[in-house]
């Protein structure tokens, strides 16, 4: 049985889109050093993507996916779900790769091929709405306490999506 190393795995509410020039990537850093030999990713599709190649590829200064697949993996696009609830797909990566513990990595999913009538989407979290929804549990709690409205107005202001 394969374990879990690093997961996240609540409050999609958002999605990427993935084709020809779209590619997406997320970060992660793994906590003990470990090999990783797949993934599993939120996808659903639109029309007939094709095939959907995911990789881990190590990052740049910036945190920006740099260089080739450290190891990489394919699935089928048109076999995905074009509908909610959508699926946790997961991609086997080749023979995997040895990460290191404290490295910050990247997951990125690409397409060689469709376009804006045939693509596939990666759900993610909104960032901007999660800090949104930090922002105005302090501003209830702040507001209960009998602090300053100014606490409120304040938080309201820097949750304001520009």
């Amino acid at each position: 049985m394969a374990n879990l190393y690093e997961f996240y795995n609540t409050d999609d509410d958002g999605h990427f889109l993935i084709h020809t020039v779209n590619w997406r990537a997320q970060t992660f850093t793994p906590a003990t050093a470990h090999k990783i030999t797949s993934v599993k990713l939120l996808l659903f599709r639109y029309g007939s993507p094709g095939t959907v190649t995911v990789g881990i590829r190590a990052t740049d200064g910036s945190g920006h996916p740099t260089g080739d697949d450290l190891c990489s993996g394919t699935t089928n696009g048109n076999t995905l779900p074009t509908e909610s609830p959508f699926e946790w797909r997961e991609i086997t990566l080749g023979d995997g790769y040895n990460l290191n513990a404290d490295t910050k990595y990247a997951i990125v999913a690409r397409m060689s091929g469709g376009d804006g009538s045939n693509y596939v989407q990666w759900r993610r979290m909104e960032v901007h709405l999660l800090i949104l929804r930090v922002m105005l549990k302090a501003a209830t709690i702040a507001v209960k306490l009998g602090l300053p409205s100014l606490l409120l107005t304040l938080c309201l202001k820097i949750g304001e999506r520009r």
